[in-house]
This record gives structure tokens, C-alpha cells and sequence, in this order.
């Protein structure tokens, strides 16, 4: 498994593009966009599943993926969760 990452960027945009990968098989697509308001989303690009991209804010996505750890924590307490920088 492999995460590659790309970014682009001009004065009015900029895009994070992280894409998890299992041999050459793309497994996520998760893109960070900037636009020209405060606004950041991420979106999910679904189209190697047969779907499209779906869009959330960033502040969402990042308050769900505590709750998910926090439950992960509560049902396993004994795993340790190691991150990466």
C-alpha cells in the first residue's frame, strides 16, 4: 500500500490531492480544496467504485473522524493507534 500525494496551486485555488493505493489499484482519492472563500471541503473521489465525488466540510470531516477513533477506543481498548507525520 502506497499514499501519494499531489498539490496544486494558483492565486485563487489550491488542491491537496492524497490517493491510497494497493499495487496499482487506487483504493481512496480524498482532495482538499481551498476556494476562493474560507470555505475548505474534502472531497472523495468515488469513481473507481462507480460513483462520483462527494463533498464535505473539512471541519466535518475531521470532527467525524474523531468520533469514529473515539468509538474504535471505546470497542477496542486495548489496540494502541500509532500515527503517522
Amino acid at each position: 500500500m502506497k499514499i501519494v500525494k499531489t498539490i496544486a496551486s494558483v492565486e485563487t485555488h489550491e488542491r491537496l490531492v492524497v490517493e491510497l493505493e494497493c499495487g496499482v489499484e487506487p483504493i481512496l482519492s480524498l482532495c482538499r480544496v481551498t476556494k476562493e472563500s474560507d470555505d475548505v471541503n474534502v472531497e472523495f473521489d468515488l469513481s473507481h467504485q462507480g460513483g462520483g465525488v462527494v463533498s464535505v466540510s473539512f471541519a466535518e470531516f475531521v470532527e467525524r473522524l474523531h468520533a469514529a477513533e473515539a468509538e474504535l477506543r471505546r470497542t477496542y481498548p486495548e489496540v494502541t493507534v500509532q500515527r503517522r507525520t
